[in-house]
């Protein structure tokens, strides 16, 4: 063997270990956040360990929590705990040896400082060291990854597109500051499912597909949306019923039929145990629709890939170079055989359309999800689980500028595909760090113009000015939506995902988004015209206005909405989206009902005030706006329409005493 080879054979194991030493030390030497790994879904869901090892049930009743508003009160008295079952069960041997490490530390040296008060009550360090079991999915999903890129190419792009599918993306913030929730037990998961789905892709077996069955629920167990990877054999199985149909072969096709029942049927039985939790709580074998409610008919897709409130591309940029890779796989020519000699089998199509398919869907439940930028977290965290997905698209683009021909072309496509990953991970891991440190808040806390959060972060005064001209990963969403709207570039970012009137996940009766603070310096973000600067008296009486005022505002859902406008106001013209509201005014207040018709759910109106040709204040001001609804549109019945008199716009506005 040349020294060559013997390089190239241990480059992937350095490199893997050098990507595991990283993962190791970034996980034990930074301070966490919040003083523990666990925080949030994460802590509420480590309390399975205690109530099944201790009380064998999964009643929280039997638990004592810091605070019991992360449990739901369900039949019978019972407390359920929202979290999947699967994480916990992977914890349990863990927890086991840390709980015999407890007991044996009390009976020889019961005044160990880091003892609990109460025996085996849920601590820190029983938090921390179990959630190495994180960190040890996340690297072998890295090794799963590595094993099904090398299937198809080169050494160098399956280690660059293995490698930055776990360090690019937010895989590596949930191996590392949060390992309590599920996404890093996900990623092992999904990657474990796809690799073994495609090592023996083709092949009619029975065995093959109850096997993949009860991966494909092992990775439901973890999530339960990953029941959407399950469309990958599930195509296969598709296809290859259509070609036998095509030939006449009634049996071949009975063949697919069964083995795609075999599929199904493991991912049922690996799925049990979440199925009985749910039994347990609520009676039946699913979860209640009242529970994270799902909106099939109003999908935010715009928001879970362009939104900077945890979208996906404004947070995992490398998901353009994937996108590139992936259209190179499908447009682009076969890819050649490497220097030692591989190829890929049966091309590269059958192998990328299906996880294309599986993608879409993943994208359209996480858009449908009423949560779905996941609250409390980093980046889109609910398609982290594509993670392989996007590794495989980076080692396709890194491949497709080896085999172009020309020298200059390749040399500079090279440098710009090797440049745009180091840039993706450097600026993954400066925003992990700058999170944990809790410089910004939570990315699913709010849309914000970028240029405000590196104003916040201490960026380079060059490079806010830059960001005040736009963020460039969140385009062309943004460029569109500001020429559609003549608005600012950043318009989108501030806008887009700061819903008014939105509803919390859990408590569906408290709203967000009902107060609208002009006299704030962020009302420059969602108010594009007639704010002027702010001055000494604007906190107590009002942001001073011109006499065109223009702001927007995006619906949760579809509600007739009642509002104030309060300030130092003469009479004014309103219109919604350009069509006139009546108002009247209240003491010193203007009230308008926007009526339901007008109202649309992921939508982005437009509020004008202008002020008419009368006696104006000196200085006209706006204070607040104020939104409030009457409606329980997730209910089964309807929501009541607006009274009539109110569908009815009027030119100008109505005043009384």
């Amino acid at each position: 063997m040349t020294s060559r080879a013997r390089i190239s054979r241990g480059m992937p194991a350095l490199v893997f270990f050098l990507a595991l030493l990283a993962m190791v030390l970034y996980y034990t030497i930074p301070p966490p956040m919040f003083d523990s790994k666990a925080q949030g879904d994460g802590w509420f869901g480590f309390h399975y360990l205690p109530a099944m090892f201790f009380h064998h049930t999964v009643d929280m009743r039997s638990v004592a929590p810091r605070g019991r508003a992360g449990f739901d009160a369900v039949q019978k008295g019972r407390l359920a705990n929202r979290n999947p079952i699967g994480p916990y069960i992977a914890m349990l041997p863990i927890y086991t040896v840390l709980v015999a490490v407890e007991t044996g530390v009390r009976h020889f040296a019961p005044k160990t400082s880091w003892l609990p008060r109460q025996p085996f009550e849920v601590t820190n360090y029983q938090v921390f060291w179990a959630g190495f079991i994180s960190v040890a999915s996340a690297m072998a999903g890295l090794l799963l990854t590595f094993r099904l890129l090398r299937r198809y190419l080169s050494i160098g792009p399956a280690l660059l597109g293995t490698v930055s599918a776990v360090f690019a993306t937010p895989i590596f913030w949930y191996a590392t500051v949060q390992p309590h929730y599920q996404h890093a037990l996900t990623f092992g998961a999904v990657a474990l499912f796809l690799e073994r789905w495609d090592a023996r892709r083709g092949q009619v077996a029975a065995r093959r597909f109850a096997v993949l069955g009860l991966l494909g629920g092992l990775s439901m167990l973890m999530r339960t949306q990953e029941f959407v990877f399950l469309l990958a054999p599930g195509c296969e199985g598709l296809v290859a019923f259509v070609v036998a149909l095509r030939r006449r072969d009634l049996g071949l096709a009975l063949r697919w039929v069964g083995n795609v029942s075999w599929l199904a049927a493991g991912a049922i039985l690996a799925y049990t145990p979440q199925l009985l939790v749910w039994a347990f709580y609520f009676g039946f074998l699913t979860r209640p629709t009242t529970v994270e409610p799902m909106r099939l008919t109003d999908p935010a897709f715009a928001e879970v890939l362009f939104s900077t409130r945890c979208g996906l591309f404004p947070w995992t940029p490398l998901v353009y170079l994937a996108a590139l890779g992936v259209a190179c796989a499908i447009f682009g020519r076969r890819l050649r055989d490497d220097s030692e000699g591989r190829h890929a089998r049966q091309g590269l199509r059958p192998l990328v359309l299906p996880l294309l398919v599986v993608f879409l869907a993943d994208v359209y439940v996480c858009a449908a999800a009423w949560g779905w930028y996941g609250a409390f977290g980093y980046g889109c965290r609910r398609l982290s689980d594509c993670a392989p997905l996007f590794g495989l698209g980076v080692g396709l683009l890194w491949q497709r500028c080896l085999l172009m021909h020309r020298t200059a072309w390749r040399s500079a496509a090279l440098l710009a595909c090797g440049t745009s990953v180091i840039f993706c991970v450097g600026y993954n891991l400066l925003l992990t760090d700058i999170l944990r440190r809790r410089v910004l808040p939570s990315s699913g806390s709010e849309a914000r113009a970028v240029f405000r959060s590196a104003e916040a972060a201490g960026a380079p005064a060059w490079l806010v000015r830059l960001l005040r001209h736009g963020y460039p990963f969140v385009q062309p969403a943004g460029w569109i939506f500001a020429a559609w709207h003549h608005a600012p570039v950043t318009a989108w970012e501030a806008v887009v995902g700061n819903y008014s009137l939105e509803r919390e996940v859990h408590d569906l009766n408290y709203v967000f988004g009902d107060r609208w603070d002009f006299t704030s310096e962020r009302a420059e973000d969602w108010a594009f015209a007639g704010i002027l600067p702010a001055d000494s008296s604007t906190k107590d009486h009002g942001r001073p206005i011109g006499r065109h005022v223009r702001m927007f505002l995006q619906t949760f859902a579809r509600e007739p909405i009642r509002a104030t406008l309060s300030g130092d106001l003469p009479p004014v013209r309103l219109s919604w989206n350009g069509t006139p509201i009546p108002w009247t005014r209240v003491k010193d207040d203007i009230q308008f009902t926007v009526p339901i018709e007008w109202v649309h759910a992921h939508r982005v109106a437009e509020l004008s005030i202008d002020l008419l040709d009368a006696p104006v204040p000196a200085q006209p001001r706006l204070r607040e706006l104020r939104l409030r609804t009457f409606t329980h549109w997730w209910l089964p019945q309807p929501p009541p329409l607006s009274p009539p008199a109110l569908r009815l716009p009027a030119p100008q506005g109505v005043t009384r005493p």
